[in-house]
This record gives structure tokens, sequence and C-alpha cells, in this order.
């Protein structure tokens, strides 16, 4: 099994901003459903500048999935993304959360509220747009692709 795309498709979705695909698949899901499991482990990904936290999020039902890499916004990793990738992984898919800005560091979940009320949003977040750009998130990518090649419960070729 192999997970990879061409080298420019993946800059292409990446400067596309895929995380919105994500948000879309999210808000077409039915209101009300309850999750039917939070299985969560964190992993480290290799990638050419670094190790890259990441997170997987998979269904209670056993079997193979089809996999997901779900791309975080401009506001890092926090709670409310933990529980959308949760979301999608009980819609029967393996998702991938990685930490786009493990350049800058360690940081705290930000809140939301608090960064846009700080008056400086652009200076609040400087230093985490700083960690990456469109060419380290496609070579990024490219190690996100790796690493799902190799887990059991991915199915299929093709990533979301």
């Amino acid at each position: 099994m192999s997970c990879r795309a061409p080298r420019q498709a993946v800059e292409g979705w990446a400067r596309a901003g895929g995380s919105v695909l994500v948000a879309d698949m999210i808000a077409a899901t039915e209101e009300g459903q309850e999750a039917t499991s939070m299985a969560q482990e964190q992993v480290s990904i290799r990638t050419r500048d670094g190790e890259c936290p990441a997170y997987v999020f998979t269904s209670a039902e056993s079997g193979r999935h089809p996999a997901v890499i779900f791309f975080m916004d401009g506001l890092g990793i926090r709670p409310t993304l933990f529980e959308m990738g949760q979301r999608l992984a009980d819609h029967g898919y393996v998702v991938l959360l990685p930490d786009l800005f493990y350049r800058a560091g360690h940081y705290e979940p930000l809140d939301p509220k608090a960064v846009f009320a700080s008056g400086d949003v652009r200076g609040a977040l400087a230093h985490l747009f700083a960690s990456t750009d469109n060419r380290r998130a496609g070579e990024d990518t490219e190690a996100f692709l790796a690493y799902l090649d190799t887990r059991d419960d991915v199915a299929g070729t093709k990533v979301g």
C-alpha cells in the first residue's frame, strides 16, 4: 500500500488550504451523533526538520479505514481539534492531526478568544507562523503520508 502522492499535488493541496476540506467534511456530518469512543494516540513523525508531534484518532470499530490528514488551522493544536479529529474517526476514518508548528518548540494551547481579544493577533501568532510555510508543509506532508503507509489500520492508498 502507498499513500504517496506526487510532490506537486501535495504542495498544491497545502497551498490551497487542505484543512478546508476537513472542515467541510465535519460540517456535513449528522448533528447530535455521539462519539463512539475516544481512541487517540500521540506519535512522533520524523520529518526533514525534526520530530513532528502528531495525534492519531481511530474508531471503536476494528479493521482498516481510510486515512485523513487533518491540517490544523492558524491557532494550532487545541482541544477543539481533538474533538473534531475524533468526530471524523467515529465516522470511520483514521485521522492524523500533525502539529505544523513543531519547529517553534513547545507552546501551550491557544485560547482563540484571548488571541483575538489581545488586539495584536498577528503579534500573538508571529512566532508560530514563522516556523512553517507552504514548502515546509509540503515536505512535512510527504513524511505524514509515509507514516500512514506504515499503519496496519489504514485501508487503501488515497488520503483525504
